[in-house]
């Protein structure tokens, strides 16, 4: 379970920031199979914060999120932009949504940054013949295996 707790007046609150600053580093955040929820303390002033899956902490920042519920605390936007050079990063990141669930889950929503992905290589990413070889997520095989 991952909980989204009441943050300070005017925060937000994100659940990663991943921080590769090579392409080549073999890094990155996959979180699987977990239900993503909102704390008690923040259940009755839910609709006074957003929360995000995540924000491009780095340039090369590597996120997926596969298979989870997400509860309605989840931002439609899905991901934060963070700050005046975040434009940066959006080339060069890769944030992954597969087969999650839940009212927070939709990606018709999403944020429109090259390097999001609800789809890999031109396939649905359910179909992937990643998943049948037995890797859940992208983050289980090298950089080099995108296309970006």
């Amino acid at each position: 379970m991952i909980y989204g707790r009441r943050p300070m007046t005017s925060q937000k609150i994100t659940i990663t920031a991943q921080g590769r600053t090579d392409s080549n580093q073999n890094t990155g955040i996959s979180i699987q199979n977990s239900r993503i929820m909102a704390a008690s303390d923040l259940k009755p002033v839910l609709g006074s914060f957003k929360t995000f899956l995540g924000w491009p902490w780095k340039q090369y920042s590597l996120t997926v999120f596969s298979k989870n519920y997400m509860d309605s605390l989840v931002d439609p936007a899905g991901w934060l932009e963070w700050d005046a050079n975040f434009a940066l990063n959006l080339n060069t990141l890769y944030y992954g949504e597969y087969r999650n669930t839940g009212p927070g889950s939709s990606t018709s929503r999403s944020v429109k940054w090259r390097g999001t992905r609800t789809r890999l290589l031109g396939l649905p990413l359910r179909t992937s013949s990643r998943a049948s070889r037995g890797c859940q997520t992208p983050v289980c095989h090298s950089m080099v295996d995108f296309k970006f």
